[in-house]
C-alpha cells in the first residue's frame, strides 16, 4: 500500500496553467515517495549512491520547477497589481534558498536528504499551494484566468 498521495480536484485552484505546474510538483513528491518506499538501502550505480542520484534529480527538478512556475506567478501579480505580491515573493525565494541548502546538504553526504526534500516538498505543497496561491485566485479569476 503506497503512502504517495493522488491528486484530485481539492489541489485545483481552477487556473489551468498553475494547476498543470502544481501537478508537476506532484508528481515530483510521488518520484521521491514511490522510490524511498521501494528502497532506502543505499546502492550504487557508477560510484553514485543511486538514493542520492534520484534527489539530485528531483533538486534539479525543483529548481527548474521554481524558475517557470514562479516567473509565472509573478508576472501575473506584476500585471494584475496583486496586493500580496511582496508578501507571495518572499515565500519563492524561501523556496528557492531551501532548494540550495538541501543541494548542498546532498554534496556533504547528508544521508537524510532525500527524506528531508520529500518532508519540504510535502509540506510546501500543503502551506504554499493549499494556502497561499488560494489567496491569490479571486484576483486572477477577475483577470480573465
Amino acid at each position: 500500500m503506497s503512502s504517495c498521495a493522488k491528486w484530485n480536484d481539492d489541489y485545483s485552484l481552477g487556473i489551468k496553467a498553475i494547476d498543470d505546474q502544481h501537478k508537476m510538483l506532484f508528481e515530483m513528491i510521488n518520484k521521491l515517495c514511490s522510490v524511498l518506499e521501494k528502497d532506502v538501502t543505499p546502492r550504487t550505480f557508477n560510484g553514485k549512491v543511486v538514493l542520492d542520484k534520484i534527489t539530485e534529480e528531483i533538486l534539479d527538478e525543483m529548481s527548474e520547477y521554481a524558475s517557470n512556475h514562479f516567473f509565472l506567478e509573478e508576472s501575473y501579480f506584476q500585471e494584475f497589481h496583486y496586493e500580496k505580491t511582496e508578501e507571495h515573493m518572499a515565500q519563492h525565494e524561501l523556496f528557492r534558498l531551501k532548494i540550495h541548502s538541501l543541494r548542498e546538504e546532498l554534496e556533504k553526504g547528508n544521508e537524510n536528504v532525500a527524506f528531508e526534500t520529500l518532508s519540504f516538498l510535502s509540506n510546501w505543497f500543503v502551506r504554499h499551494i493549499l494556502h497561499y496561491d488560494r489567496e491569490y485566485v479571486e484576483c486572477f479569476h477577475k483577470h480573465g484566468l
